[in-house]
């Protein structure tokens, strides 16, 4: 089954259980390999010229494109993107010749390179060349405003293309005046800076532009951390940056906060601030580099995120619930490569990184937002998690900011302190496994909708290569619990742009399975998956009445994983004996 943007719900969330398969399956799968390709129709002229007038950094969700409107005489990171219909509202000539279900997990500046997004390049030139008026339009939309191509048309210059401006992200903003005294505690805040002082370079991510500071050169690359989808986790992540005390592993406090002069109101309202920019990347991005380096500097790293974590749930008394390997960046230091936790927001991991007593209340929590979800259900899925102290509508959901506390993930604020380092852990295995296999994601199911490897070019969590057998004992205690030491993944897996059922171990992918089959066998998978949630959070309900010390319950090995600091000592006997081993060999 071809890759579409708007299979993301079904596919990838519990939701699933309430979709109507048939508004999923189209005729897809009905074009030939024989059809005329799209070159064939349209033979109109590929202008170098035109194509200069944008510049595509990058992707996200196959229908979301960062565009960079080369024609305008500042670039200013204004985060307007221009958003592409659905690939299932696309025709089949154009889905088939462009490939445009295999945007869906595509990033980077690779992507301006994809047929479809040169396609779409074609038409956005054509429009703004066709009237001089729109250059100075894209320049004063609101930040956080659209660019929508409607209709994806065989010749690019038929596309109807419109500015949908967005003047509800500049009213979100608060102004620094009011977010000092909406913190009510003594924040030391760096320097602030216009927006309008900003050169954009790159829109690395939708929520990081590379950045220079206009008439600053000593201040080097910097990124723009900002957000189009309200600001209340950004705003929490400046609270965090600027109030946990330094640690060698954790990104320091911002250089700069950044403002900008809205629309209405003369508001001058906080829409981000700027970090160094290290140049290495994260370590999702160097897993082959970090196998080349062995065992000891994999340990190294090891222990340095391990030492970060316990600063935070000791020194700091916060959680860390974002660990995964594209949130950790790698730096070279004097004494040797170091590694930097980043991404504070709070908004919770990946499905596969996070421990079922996290990912299962999350769970009924989209469940329990989604319109597609009955209103009864609704109303008992919020029942659930409000016995589970669980706060069912968040604040960090609501559209004006408001602070209480840093902490700001009601599924982590639910559990105790205890519990909260035993999440932590696991996150931390699954880490712990990606970084000695080498490996990016823990589960292909990761890479549906993210960048990655095709299903079987990498091993899946919990196979073990290349992992040492004292290092593969501390991951297996680490993630107990873990759904897939059950024999129990998710239920898809991808090829290139398709997705498949996944096959049984040891057996080849189906290609033939149609999309009925596909969506009907993820549906009942999620089905069995709500149903284990359910009931796991009855039973947290009943286990928060009783008398824990005598309650027998399966949740139990969620408080068997080690503490964080019984995991950093046996890390650090771990790298003694490699290097004792390694003396003894001389």
């Amino acid at each position: 089954m071809d890759l579409a943007a708007s299979l993301y719900e079904i596919l990838c969330t519990p939701v699933a259980v309430f979709l109507d398969i048939d508004d999923y399956t189209t005729d897809q799968e009905t074009l030939s390999d024989e059809e005329a390709p799209l070159s064939d129709q349209y033979s109109g002229p590929v202008s170098t010229a035109s194509d200069e007038l944008w510049t595509i950094d990058g992707c996200t969700g196959g229908i979301q494109l960062f565009a960079v409107p080369n024609f305008l005489e500042r670039l200013v990171p204004l985060r307007v993107d221009v958003f592409i219909p659905d690939q299932l509202e696309q025709s089949l000539t154009i889905r088939k010749s462009l490939q445009s279900s295999s945007l869906c997990n595509m990033s980077g500046r690779a992507t301006a390179a994809h047929p479809l997004v040169r396609h779409v390049v074609q038409g956005l030139s054509h429009w703004i060349q066709e009237n001089d008026d729109l250059r100075q339009s894209v320049a004063n939309l609101p930040f956080g405003s659209q660019i929508v191509v409607s209709t994806i048309t065989v010749d690019p210059t038929d596309m109807p293309i419109f500015m949908s401006p967005d003047y509800d992200v500049e009213w979100q903003m608060l102004s620094l005046k009011a977010l000092e005294a909406t913190w009510n505690a003594t924040v030391t805040l760096p320097p602030a800076i216009d927006l309008e002082d900003l050169d954009l370079i790159q829109q690395m991510q939708d929520s990081i532009s590379l950045i220079r500071v206009r008439n600053k050169p000593e201040d080097g690359l910097l990124v723009f951390k900002s957000s189009t989808e309200g600001f209340y986790h950004l705003y929490n992540e400046l609270y965090t940056l600027l109030t946990i005390p330094n640690h060698p592993n954790i990104i320091g406090p911002p250089r700069y906060v950044v403002f900008k002069h809205c629309q209405f109101g003369g508001k001058v309202g906080v829409c981000g601030f700027l970090l160094p920019y290290y140049e290495l990347g994260s370590l999702a991005n160097n897993m082959e580099s970090l196998e080349r380096e062995g065992h000891v500097h994999i340990g190294n790293l090891s222990e340095q995120v391990c030492k970060a974590l316990l600063h935070l749930h000791n020194e700091a008394g916060i959680y860390y619930c974002d660990l995964r390997p594209d949130n950790i960046l790698l730096t070279d230091s004097e004494q040797g490569p170091r590694v930097l936790l980043i991404d504070f927001e709070q908004r919770g991991n990946w499905q596969t990184c996070s421990p079922p007593e996290v990912f299962q209340m999350e769970y009924l929590q989209y469940l329990g937002k989604s319109d597609s979800v009955p209103e009864g259900r609704r109303a008992f899925y919020k029942w659930l998690l409000k016995a589970a102290n669980c706060e069912p509508e968040p604040a960090a959901e609501h559209r004006c900011y408001t602070f209480s506390d840093s902490r700001c993930n009601a599924v982590w604020n639910s559990m105790s302190k205890a519990h909260q380092q035993s999440a932590m852990v696991y996150s931390f295995g699954k880490l712990l496994w990606c970084l000695f296999e080498g490996v990016q994601r823990v589960n292909n199911f990761d890479t549906i909708f993210h960048p990655g490897p095709d299903y079987g070019e990498n091993i899946e969590f919990p196979t073990f290569h290349r992992t040492p057998p004292t290092v593969r004992d501390l991951i297996l205690e680490c993630t107990k619990g873990s759904p897939e030491h059950e024999g129990r993944y998710p239920p898809v897996v991808r090829l290139g742009h398709k997705v498949y059922p996944r096959p049984s171990a040891g057996c080849q992918v189906d290609a033939h399975a149609d999309a009925r089959t596909i969506l009907e066998g993820t549906k009942n998978w999620w089905q069995e998956e709500v149903r284990q949630a359910e009931a796991a959070i009855v039973e947290r309900i009943h286990q928060q009445n009783k008398d824990v010390s005598t309650y027998k319950s399966k949740r139990s090995i969620y408080n068997s994983r080690p503490s964080l600091i019984q995991v950093l000592h046996r890390i650090q006997s771990f790298k003694q004996l490699i290097i004792e081993k390694s003396v003894n060999l001389y």
